[in-house]
């Protein structure tokens, strides 16, 4: 059957196989990139697969030959182009919503959302005097979501005047600890935390969390907390409008 095939239809044996040499590449580098998918290695082996199967027709074929690979063809181009197509808007999507954790892009990113009510408590740069900055950034583009989280250690006094600031402000004061809890039923969305190397996404039950937005939006929240183990904070907004 293989002798048959590579004997009538070779040139098809060959493109099919080049084709699927290009899928195995393209889904090792997706693999390396952003994991495992087994739908996507399907499509990407798909224009392949379908153009061996051409080639089988053909040599199996006694009449009409022509006609198989006319259609076989034709299927096979329109595969091509839609996988490309595919892998392209993928690549874009992906790249968008990878997180973005290089502190030095803070102003960047800081500058790019604005000056909203749920961005405005966010500082415009670094403090000069802050030390062990950590950044989060992710986008979301077809989910409308967006997280942001900034964490900084500052000295005892600066650390404090933030507090002051923000103190009066907050419509909800809860302690991580509270958050936590199982028990505990908070009125607005908790953030997760993000900027440590915590294998869990909760703050630290050492952290106040000062909550400046309401209850309005159940799926925006946004304000600082204050760890009182050290002087860290992490503003922070989570939107999922």
């Amino acid at each position: 059957m293989l002798r048959t095939y590579a004997k009538r239809s070779p040139l098809l044996l060959a493109a099919s196989l080049l084709l699927l040499s290009l899928g195995l590449g393209l889904n090792l580098w997706w693999t390396a990139y952003d994991g495992f998918y087994s739908v996507r290695w399907l499509l990407n082996f798909l224009p392949g697969l379908v153009l061996l199967l051409t080639g089988y027709m053909v040599s199996q074929a006694r009449r009409k030959r022509w006609l198989w690979r006319s259609i076989g063809a034709l299927l096979t181009l329109l595969l091509s182009v839609f996988v490309t197509f595919i892998n392209l808007i993928s690549y874009s999507f992906v790249n968008i919503s990878r997180p973005i954790t290089d502190i030095e892009r803070y102003a960047e990113v800081r500058s790019q959302l604005g000056d909203g009510d749920a961005i405005q408590h966010f500082p415009l740069t670094i403090p000069p005097e802050a030390t062990d900055a950590q950044l989060h950034y992710q986008l979301w583009p077809l989910l409308g979501e967006m997280s942001l989280q900034l964490r900084l250690a500052l000295p005892e006094e600066a650390w404090r005047n933030v507090q002051t600031e923000y103190a009066p402000q907050a419509r909800y004061q809860i302690s991580a600890a509270n958050l936590n809890s199982l028990e505990f039923k908070s009125p607005v969305l908790a953030p997760r935390f993000l900027v440590g190397d915590r294998d869990t996404t909760q703050f630290p039950d050492t952290y106040i969390l000062l909550f400046l937005s309401g209850t309005e939006n159940a799926l925006l929240s946004y304000g600082v907390a204050f760890d009182q183990a050290s002087p860290e904070l992490v503003y922070w907004v989570e939107d999922g409008t």
